[in-house]
């Protein structure tokens, strides 16, 4: 792991260790149906959390990580119908404040979450999912608006 530093709890380590990825095609997605989001290219994975091989939707917390700090961007395709909702999952469970809607999108809307300091075991998957009510498939658009990214931390005694 890189060079630790302070963070806002006194106990808490963040590293310099992170992981992204982001899509290098579009992905498509069909009205009223959730998907997790499949990733397909991969920035950085300092700790070996995604796998794009075998389970592109997965992030596997790594052995040593207590907390992980997670960033998300979807850039959809532009349509002024319906609702936008990407969802950050732990074990196949939503987080809590993890959601994220937008109700009156526009052209190439954007949706954006953040969610700091979320306990974790070795192990864990986390997970993006995403829905939408355009009343037509719509398109999650690739580069540098769509991504995933997970810095790791650890708890010290």
């Amino acid at each position: 792991m890189g060079l630790l530093s302070d963070q806002s709890s006194s106990n808490i380590k963040q590293s310099g260790d992170f992981s992204l990825v982001s899509r290098a095609t579009v992905l498509s997605v069909a009205n009223a149906t959730s998907v997790e989001i499949n990733w397909n290219n991969s920035v950085a994975d300092d700790v070996g959390g995604f796998n794009l091989g075998s389970n592109s939707t997965d992030y596997v917390v790594p052995e040593g990580v207590d907390y992980v700090d997670i960033d998300l961007g979807v850039m959809w395709s532009g349509n002024f119908t319906g609702e936008r909702r990407i969802t950050i999952s732990k074990n196949s469970l939503p987080l809590e404040n993890a959601v994220r809607k937008i109700y009156l999108p526009s052209s190439e809307s954007s949706n954006g979450i953040t969610a700091k300091q979320v306990p974790v075991f070795a192990g864990d998957i986390i997970s993006i999912e995403v829905f939408q009510t355009s009343g037509a498939a719509l398109n999650i658009i690739n580069g540098s608006g769509t991504f995933f990214k997970v810095v790791v931390s650890k708890r010290y005694r």
